[in-house]
């Protein structure tokens, strides 16, 4: 029987207590931002989106007294990703900090640096596949990048984006941020199978390839975009490449946060506040 709850701040303390995982994809406008809640409680971010929005969503989400961060991951630097986490280092205790440290003259990937020196932040710098080990069976396996980006220039920052499976369980989400060279992880043979997809650069044609569609073939697909952007995201053939393989397609621009929970079994949605 899928995992339902009657109300969020109901479902949210059965739901951890029933060992359930959480994601909440964030509706930041025309960014990413994702927050993760283990089953005992211990906070996740992925990307904070190009505004102040997601300290509002932290309000809303976390318990009021919860002002740690366990993790943050900033797939890369651009300032629809970073933007927003700037604020959350200076009003919350981060503990660690997952990232390629990639060279960026984005002002917003500055500040982001400038807080992590100031507060003395613990980072681990991405540069291969691994496991990262949240506790309570929740684990992110990391399948890019596979070498180091720390301190390079790069032509794109989108291809030095973190990219993995949160898996809990038998159910996984496959996490892309904006890289536009997921052909590679097929070429790879990597098992990339998972029950959510959040969609790649925010279903750009530049990304979601049909052969990574395919192999990803997710139950659900999850678009992070704003309203009315003016990069016409998401595009035609992503949204026709994730009707092919059955997706059930959701997005921020037209949902607001789509929030998942996962009881080891099988993902279902709840309806935000």
């Amino acid at each position: 029987m899928p995992f339902f709850a009657s109300s969020y701040r109901d479902s949210q303390i059965r739901g951890d207590q029933a060992g359930a995982l959480a994601v909440y994809f964030l509706d930041v406008g025309q960014g990413d931002a994702t927050l993760i809640r283990t089953p005992s409680g211990d906070d996740i971010i992925i990307d904070g989106g190009p505004n102040n929005v997601l300290i509002k969503k932290l309000g809303v989400y976390l318990p009021f007294y919860d002002k740690t961060i366990e993790t943050i991951i900033l797939t890369h630097p651009d300032n629809d990703h970073v933007a927003g986490l700037v604020e959350v280092l200076r009003r919350y205790k981060v503990e660690k900090i997952l990232m390629t440290r990639v060279l960026s003259d984005s002002p917003s990937y500055q500040s982001f640096l400038d807080e992590v020196e100031i507060n003395n932040i613990e980072v681990e710098v991405i540069a291969s596949e691994e496991t990262v080990d949240f506790g309570d069976g929740v684990f992110f396996n990391i399948l890019y990048p596979i070498e180091s980006f720390a301190g390079k220039t790069v032509e794109s920052t989108n291809n030095t984006s973190i990219t993995g499976q949160l898996v809990y369980a038998s159910t996984s989400v496959m996490l892309t941020g904006d890289l536009e060279v997921e052909e590679s992880l097929v070429a790879r043979g990597l098992n990339l199978k998972s029950d959510i997809y959040h969609v790649g650069h925010h279903g750009s044609n530049n990304a979601n390839d049909l052969k990574f569609v395919s192999a990803v073939n997710p139950k659900y697909a999850v678009i992070s975009v704003g309203a009315d952007n003016h990069y016409g995201h998401p595009q035609y053939r992503t949204l026709k490449n994730l009707e092919s393989v059955g997706a059930e397609i959701f997005r921020t621009d037209k949902s607001g946060d789509l929030i998942f929970y996962s009881n080891g079994l099988e993902f279902s949605q709840l309806q935000a506040p």
